[in-house]
């Protein structure tokens, strides 16, 4: 059976961080206000989870915090000149997105002149598959913090904060009724929120249990992209 595509949830404005703290977070976000205190040489830290778990939020914070410099990729002869301000490596991989070459310079030159890389990641940096030793060896040395999957009480504000970033009211029942059949992912969050709210715009319905169990019914037609 063919699967139907959820709708893509709504992108933040740019002054929207909308940080929800909660016990699979917290630690990750006390690792920016120890900065620059960060151990190691290289003052390095590497936040990695699942998609959507908060982590280019974070950057978004850090970059706010420190004036940190983004890079979402690495090119072969791209990389900036050394600087002491902190670098953020968004959504860093063992892909062609990144050279080896130019990671391991990056990472030599920002602790030569005094800065320092914040690494954001689905998986740990350090157990990727580089290729070159010098580069496994700097980044295992880095800390590391995950965000872990959420709880239910995490999953009830994020999905309250999709809803209100849609103008959309969903009351408390019908987010508990959401939280108990949905995958326990940050990503399924934000597509559940978008689905739903395109079905109540197309009906011209309000959020009910009724709308939202008439879309579980349907679930494995559904790809979360999990």
């Amino acid at each position: 059976m063919a699967q139907l595509p959820l709708t893509m949830p709504a992108q933040p404005g740019p002054k929207d961080l909308g940080w929800i703290q909660a016990p699979s977070n917290k630690q990750a976000r006390a690792w920016l206000a120890r900065w620059p205190d960060w151990p190691g040489p290289w003052r390095g830290l590497n936040i990695w989870g699942q998609p959507a778990s908060g982590k280019t939020l974070l950057g978004q914070i850090f970059a706010r915090q420190t004036g940190a410099v983004w890079l979402d990729s690495l090119p072969a002869a791209s990389r900036p000149p050394p600087s002491a301000v902190p670098l953020i490596l968004d959504n860093l991989a063992d892909s062609p997105a990144w050279d080896e070459e130019e990671v391991l310079h990056l990472i030599n030159d920002s602790a030569a002149a005094g800065g320092g890389l914040l690494l954001l990641s689905e998986r740990p940096v350090a157990g990727m598959g580089w290729k070159l030793p010098d580069l496994v060896s700097r980044l295992r040395s880095f800390a590391a913090e995950e965000i872990a999957a959420p709880d239910d009480a995490f999953l009830k504000a994020l999905l309250d904060k999709h809803f209100v970033a849609r103008q959309c009211l969903v009351p408390g029942s019908v987010l508990d009724y959401i939280i108990s059949r949905m995958p326990r992912s940050h990503q399924a969050a934000a597509l559940l929120a978008a689905e739903i709210d395109a079905r109540s715009l197309a009906r011209g319905k309000p959020v009910t249990i009724a709308l939202v169990r008439g879309l579980f019914e349907q679930q494995e037609k559904f790809d979360f992209n999990l």
